[in-house]
């Protein structure tokens, strides 16, 4: 009897100091953190007019292949892009999701025109693209998360408002967790 009350008390001091140990609920390694928001990254990007500061507007909503191919996710952004010679500069904030787990942040980047590019026939205006993701915020795997990931390759521009072009191109990062 007595030897069944110190093994009862054993397991009850082991579940509470387990209770004790502060846990990251959701909240992976950088290592994880790393492979979850890396991939190649294809979907379609369209824009359209609005009033100045912003020249025009647009939403890119893109599908995310990460973590070797076994996770996938959709990023969003709205930014405001100013023309310029050959290209334009964008600001704005962006969303990675991967169903309930979330980044998000600013982002600022380039497009700019590169006839080196290849892009269907039917579409006019290859641009290379380059945008910095500046993480603000996480939840779930990302709830710890900070740093920054980078989005490059190109977009097929059709050249026409409210019209989808195709975006290909790598997703990397440079995360904190």
């Amino acid at each position: 009897m007595l030897s069944s009350m110190k093994r009862l008390w054993c397991c009850l001091l082991a579940v509470v100091v387990l209770a004790a140990v502060p846990v990251s609920a959701g909240a992976v390694g950088t290592k994880r953190l790393h492979s979850l928001s890396t991939g190649a990254v294809v979907g379609t990007r369209e824009y359209e007019f609005v009033p100045p500061p912003c020249l025009d507007q647009y939403t890119d909503r893109t599908s995310v292949t990460v973590d070797r191919g076994h996770r996938s996710g959709t990023l969003s952004m709205n930014v405001c892009s100013i023309p310029r010679r050959n290209g334009s500069d964008l600001t704005g904030t962006f969303t990675l999701a991967m169903g309930k787990n979330t980044l998000s942040g600013t982002v600022t980047g380039t497009d700019d025109v590169d006839f080196t590019r290849t892009c269907p026939q039917s579409y006019l205006i290859p641009l290379a693209i380059r945008y910095q993701l500046e993480v603000e915020s996480g939840v779930g795997w990302f709830k710890n998360a900070g740093g920054t990931m980078t989005l490059a390759g190109t977009w097929c521009s059709p050249g026409q408002v409210r019209t989808p072009g195709p975006i290909i191109g790598n997703l990397t990062s440079e995360l904190t967790g």
